[in-house]
């Protein structure tokens, strides 16, 4: 540990004062960011975690969003300057879809107009050892499990929420892919918490947002993956002009696909051997038709198709390979690719301008004079460690979506909105889908979304419009 990291524990605080064109209108508000001591499963062991907080000053009544993005091991620069924060990246390039974004710099930094600031107090927050967050001492790897990494996070809302005085201000968590995991886990501590956290927690939510939902890591089989993630690769498909007979909307469309999956090949996934020659070559053809796919290449596959497959087929003959985190993104084909961000034509091309973006913001615009290095992505010491309850890097799984269902038993009044993109193929809608409705969560409280974008579905103008209308109503009904 270097000599500057040794020093995180020390109490760390800049406030600043910024006005912000948001909803058509100029809103001053304070920035707060601030370093938190959380504890790790002994008093021994400790995290500094920094988080950024946004508020309008002198409204203690005012709803709060914790947000969070996912990984597991990732800093929350995407959903801080992506969606929620009063400043963001601008990423929408000459199309207005962001799927053509400046990829060096210098990048842009503007008012977020679509920020949520204008209705709720904004908190940002960076797990241990992503951002500015650290581990300390030798705590190596202690935060670094779903149970872990859940117990200080509501170590840290706890403790925002005293600091700031917010005990009777409605509170949100807004977590996107691996932070749907997170939030789930949260969710139930927080409703609870004496045989985990030792506390009575009885902190109460009024809502749950998930993002590129991740929760069910259960490992359901290829069938299952095949029937959830086909209607985002029908969207895709049909995106990028690969398949006929796709007049209409595309949630007509995505409508027309969600019936075959339940009227036709669940059935033929079901038979598997003893599905008929003739039913098989049907479903081969109708699968050809919906996914841009040969037909040869879907019998191949015996008819279940993996969305790596997809990513790597749908253009073969234009020599492009689309995105797995958004398929509207594409880059020239690779034979085979190893690197999950550098290699995947949506993140290789957003991710820098997010990082020089968000190393720049916390520098110039809020006087941030940490020094240490902003991790956005901890791959080497947390990723490939990360416990989902099987040891250090082992397999995931657990269904925490019933995390989820447990928490909002014991809340009647909380509710859950579920945000998708079409062209997500990491984190389909199709299993947000089946993930929700199979988890013994009462439907009556969840709303579903759905945008013209991918995993980060804020990205692009009118989607991003939409994400943020659909979230202002769900925190502010009234408003």
């Amino acid at each position: 540990m270097s000599l500057v990291e040794s020093r995180c524990d020390e109490p760390y605080r800049v406030e600043s004062e910024h006005v912000s064109v948001i909803g058509g209108r100029a809103v001053r508000y304070v920035c707060v960011v601030e370093r938190t001591i959380v504890f790790g499963p002994s008093e021994d062991i400790r995290a500094s975690v920094v988080s950024t907080s946004y508020f309008l000053a002198g409204d203690s009544a005012r709803p709060v969003v914790f947000v969070f993005n996912g990984g597991p091991a990732s800093a929350s620069l995407w959903l801080h300057l992506g969606l929620v924060g009063p400043r963001r990246l601008n990423l929408d390039g000459d199309d207005g879809q962001g799927v053509h974004p400046a990829t060096v710099p210098p990048f842009q930094i503007v008012d977020n107009a679509e920020s949520l600031l204008d209705v709720a107090d904004i908190v940002v927050y960076d797990p241990p050892d992503t951002g500015y967050s650290r581990t300390l001492g030798d705590g190596a790897h202690a935060f670094h499990s779903v149970d872990a990494d859940a117990k200080a996070t509501v170590e840290f809302i706890r403790d925002w929420i005293t600091r700031h005085r917010r005990w009777n201000a409605p509170r949100y968590l807004l977590g996107e892919s691996y932070g749907s995991i997170r939030a789930a886990a949260v969710a139930n501590l927080l409703a609870g918490g004496l045989t985990t956290t030792g506390r009575l927690e009885a902190i109460s939510l009024n809502g749950v947002i998930l993002l590129g939902q991740a929760m069910d890591q259960s490992q359901g089989g290829a069938d299952l993956g095949s029937l959830t993630s086909l209607t985002a690769m029908a969207s895709v498909a049909r995106y990028h002009g690969a398949v006929t007979g796709a007049a209409g909307s595309l949630e007509q469309y995505v409508a027309q696909v969600r019936r075959f999956v339940a009227e036709d090949y669940i059935l033929a996934l079901y038979a598997g051997a003893t599905l008929d020659v003739a039913e098989r070559h049907r479903i081969a053809t109708r699968l050809s038709e919906l996914t841009g796919l040969p037909s040869a290449l879907v019998l191949e596959k015996n008819l279940r198709i993996d969305p790596r497959d997809f990513i790597r087929e749908l253009l073969r003959d234009r020599g492009l390979h689309v995105g797995l985190y958004d398929g509207r993104y594409r880059l020239p084909r690779l034979a085979a690719g190893d690197d999950l961000v550098a290699d995947d034509p949506a993140m290789g091309q957003y991710a820098p301008a997010f990082v020089a973006a968000a190393n720049d913001y916390f520098y110039r615009e809020l006087g941030v004079d940490i020094p240490l290095q902003y991790e956005a992505v901890n791959f080497r010491d947390a990723y490939r460690q990360w416990d989902y309850g099987n040891g250090p890097g082992a397999p995931a799984s657990t269904n925490f979506a019933l995390q989820l269902a447990k928490a909002m038993r014991r809340n009647p009044s909380m509710k859950l909105f579920v945000g998708c993109g079409y062209y997500d193929l990491a984190t389909p809608m199709g299993n947000a889908e089946y993930t929700i409705s199979h988890a013994g969560i009462d439907m009556d409280r969840v709303q579903f979304r759905y945008y013209e974008s991918g995993h980060m579905p804020y990205l692009g103008i009118e989607s991003r419009r939409a994400v943020a209308a659909d979230l202002r109503q769900f925190v502010c009904p009234d408003d």
